[in-house]
């Protein structure tokens, strides 16, 4: 199997890993690369990746602008390998709270190294919300399977803030949790299998998201790596010393008394780590501070003054607490650490018959405590979140409640004390830590992943084409090419006029919300001579190609049509019609003419689509798209409010439903349904258009992933394409490496959108209405420039392209 592992943020690389240097990275970054390591291991694995964003930053080490580098030194680059993909317009490093904006560029980057360099993987396991965030779109587009780790998980977060005290508003400004919690509901609606770390993870912690469905959850605890970690040798203990020039130098620079036990705290400097609350502990208690010293490890710092807000926050305070108490010489902190310091830490600690504390106000998982057990050390940790679990396996410590001072102190202080049962918890972690092993969790996250990929009944797509230098413009129908018949004629007359040489270079894609039946009618009523060599339809659930080979187009562009037949063939839709060819050459009369037109001849012709039916299967593998039972549960509790289209609107993968009426539309009204089909453990995405029409399809599908897919198959390059954003169902367009604009007639939903953040360049805001503002879009982006056109206004004022008269037209 083919494996790409997904972690976006943070500083991801082979060797030194830059543990603490910020909130970022930390221990989601060592368990991304243990596994791959461990999976690389594996017989029944042909490659893993693991997928990162690419960064150029002086303020980094440049390792991390390298495309490729090797995870193992003894395992082929072929087989496993970090993968750095670079973002357009975004190379410096963000950190995860602003990176929200930049992932559907990452999206499209990805997209296109996996088709160009043919990675595309048979899974995309992806780490945190972000990640997840962008392996839904990923996955929708390649047909590959989805699996998800959530690490650290935004309704825990939220709640854990909220407590300390801080308002809603400030956590939302700094840390944009709708954003995050949206996106793991996302997940939880997307993901094949969601892999949690502790059985808590899933009873305590998913258990708080509005997605119900239960059989998506494993159990597969991450491991540590022994070849780093073990206990101090025998003669480093009898001696009641450790030798470590780390240690020895920093040691003798902070402590009065290098020889005490040690009080050991190893993480980031986070709020919700409690590191304030043990130094209280520790300087309030005379006789814990003249029996140990106290070792805090709180990542790496040059300058606190260059380091993020939240982290300066928790420095200050610990600096201040030092001073109240006036522990110099009972507490060591140093400044720097390299990775390979970080085991001896924990050895000189055991070599001390020291503890290990971990008191955070929640604790997801707890890597540290693995470390201290394999590093010979007990360990103190909190009850909130799957440490506990840790404990209960392990048996080398105790759990403590983190906002229990008297209870954090004597467990320390019994543990400190009574040698008996320091050995018996060091021994107790040993003989039990076989349980937490990277190769184990490698056997059984790949048994997972081969029971997925035996049920399932397609490969991942296959880029087909290699990529072209067209230009692709792709335009809704009932907002924006149809409405204004003025306006769409210019556009098409626009089109007309590209030169006869470069015709085959641009193409007039339809993206709808009406089916494909319906598509093809209104085209041919409203007189569109330009045929769409791509209709996608129906929200994004169908993609149909114009069959070249198999139409009959006609040459006349101004006429009137009549018995229109539309028939299937399996996966084909033949079109059939007559035109009758007018006396009148002006567009706008014959569409606005009472009178008769003379005639002087009828012709008949046909045209031909063809369907994605692979898409179509690939859609039919949601197993937990189930129709009836969304219109059962609609029926049943939002009767009142939706009311079902006619069947014609009606798809395998759509429901469309109307409100009753208009006045009902409110913002919230999305989410307020989503929420509703999750507690029923239903997966869908929700569009909403108009302010009244709302599609209900599988989730993870839009109108986006849609056009994604097409672009893939016929080989476009998405920054050679212009799309229009009019509807609520058109938002997922807008940022991302395709270009749009949005004409002046938008509705309510994109208006939402567009204010709620900066548009991103990507996005034009037209000051006119349909089609003109559609062709305003292709004037900003310059899409035809290279054709021969020139952009100039019109007698209105408007801007629209000109090319020269010498050449030569169709």
């Amino acid at each position: 199997m083919k494996i790409a592992l997904l972690t976006i943020h943070g500083l991801v690389r082979a060797e030194n890993i830059e543990l603490g240097r910020d909130p970022d990275t930390g221990g989601q970054i060592v368990y991304v690369l243990e596994l791959a390591k461990a999976l690389a291991q594996l017989s029944s694995v042909e490659w893993v990746q693991v997928w990162t964003k690419a960064i150029k930053d002086d303020r980094i080490s440049p390792e991390y602008g390298q495309k490729v580098e090797p995870l193992l030194k003894n395992v082929p680059l072929e087989k496993a390998c970090i993968v750095r993909i670079p973002c357009m317009g975004s190379e410096g490093y963000v950190p995860k709270e602003r990176l929200w904006d930049q992932l559907d560029l990452l999206v499209d980057a990805i997209l296109r190294y996996a088709t160009q360099e043919n990675k595309v993987p048979d899974v995309i396991h992806s780490h945190y919300a972000d990640a997840g965030y962008v392996a839904i779109k990923v996955c929708s587009v390649l047909q590959c399977v989805h699996t998800h780790v959530g690490h650290s998980l935004g309704r825990t977060k939220l709640s854990v803030l909220e407590t300390s005290g801080m308002k809603m508003e400030e956590i939302e400004s700094q840390y944009h949790i709708t954003r995050r919690i949206e996106s793991e509901e996302c997940c939880l609606d997307h993901a094949s299998l969601i892999v949690t770390s502790t059985a808590d993870e899933i009873e305590s912690q998913w258990s708080l998201y509005n997605q119900k469905r239960r059989n998506i959850y494993v159990v597969i605890p991450p491991g540590i790596d022994l070849t780093r970690f073990h206990p101090p040798n025998l003669e480093e203990v009898s001696r009641d010393e450790y030798s470590s020039a780390y240690i020895s130098c920093h040691a003798s620079r902070f402590l009065s008394n290098p020889n005490k036990k040690v009080i050991l705290m190893i993480c980031r400097p986070d709020k919700k780590k409690n590191i304030e609350n043990l130094i209280h502990i520790y300087g309030r208690s005379d006789h814990l501070r003249s029996i140990a010293n106290l070792v805090l490890i709180l990542g790496n710092r040059s300058n606190v003054d260059t380091m993020d807000i939240h982290s300066q926050e928790i420095l200050l305070n610990v600096f201040k607490l030092i001073d109240l108490y006036d522990l110099y010489g009972n507490v060591m902190y140093p400044k720097q650490h390299e990775q390979h310091n970080v085991p001896e830490i924990y050895r000189y600690a055991a070599s001390r018959k020291g503890v290990f504390v971990n008191i955070s106000w929640f604790e997801p998982f707890g890597l540290t405590l693995l470390e201290s057990a394999a590093s010979g050390l007990p360990v103190i940790a909190t009850c909130r979140g799957g440490a506990a679990e840790i404990i209960q396996c392990l048996g080398h410590g105790l759990v403590v409640d983190p906002s229990n001072f008297s209870q954090i102190e004597q467990s320390i202080q019994s543990i400190l004390e009574d040698t008996s049962s320091w050995e018996n918890y060091v021994q107790s972690g040993l003989k039990n830590l076989y349980r937490f092993s990277w190769d184990c969790h490698a056997k059984d996250f790949s048994q997972c992943l081969t029971s997925l990929l035996n049920q399932r009944t397609l490969q991942p797509l296959i880029h087909g084409k290699p990529f072209s230098d067209k230009k692709i413009l792709v335009c809704d129908l009932d907002n924006v090419l149809l409405g204004d018949f003025a306006s769409m004629s210019k556009l098409l007359a626009t089109l007309d006029n590209i030169p006869s040489n470069f015709m085959d270079k641009v193409e007039l894609w339809i993206c709808t919300g009406r089916s494909i039946e319906s598509s093809i009618q209104v085209l041919l009523l409203w007189g569109v001579h330009i045929f769409p060599k791509v209709i996608i339809s129906s929200v994004g659930t169908e993609i149909y190609f114009l069959k070249m080979d198999e139409c009959q187009i006609p040459f006349m562009k101004h006429s009137s049509v009549s018995n229109i037949s539309l028939s299937w063939n399996e996966s084909k839709l033949r079109i059939q019609w007559q035109e009758t060819e007018g006396n009148s050459t002006d567009i706008s009369t014959l569409a606005h003419s009472q009178e008769q037109c003379c005639c002087s001849s009828t012709f008949s012709h046909y045209l031909t689509y063809e369907k994605d039916t692979e898409y179509a299967q690939f859609l039919s593998c949601h197993k937990d798209w189930d129709r009836q039972k969304i219109l059962n549960v609609i029926g049943k509790e939002w009767s009142s409010l939706m009311r079902l289209q006619s069947t014609e609107n009606q798809r395998d993968f759509k429901i469309s439903y109307d409100l009753v009426s208009n006045e009902q539309y409110e913002a919230n009204l999305c989410s307020r349904l989503h929420k509703c089909l999750r507690q029923n453990a239903l997966c869908a995405s929700i569009w909403i258009s108009l302010e009244r029409h709302i599609d209900i399809v599988p989730a993870g599908i839009s109108k986006s992933v849609a056009i994604r897919r097409a672009a893939t198959l016929q080989g476009i390059l998405l920054e050679n394409m212009l799309v229009s954003v009019s509807v609520g169902a058109d938002v997922d367009l807008i940022r991302g490496n395709i270009r749009s604009v949005t004409p002046a007639n938008h509705d309510k939903c994109v208006e939402a959108y567009v204010k709620s953040s900066p548009p991103p360049p990507q996005l034009y805001l037209a000051k006119s209405s349909f089609a003109q503002g559609f062709l305003e879009g292709i004037c900003h982006f310059r899409m035809l420039e290279s054709f021969g056109g020139i952009i100039a206004t019109d007698e209105a004022n408007l801007s629209c392209l000109v090319f020269p008269p010498n050449v030569h037209r169709p």
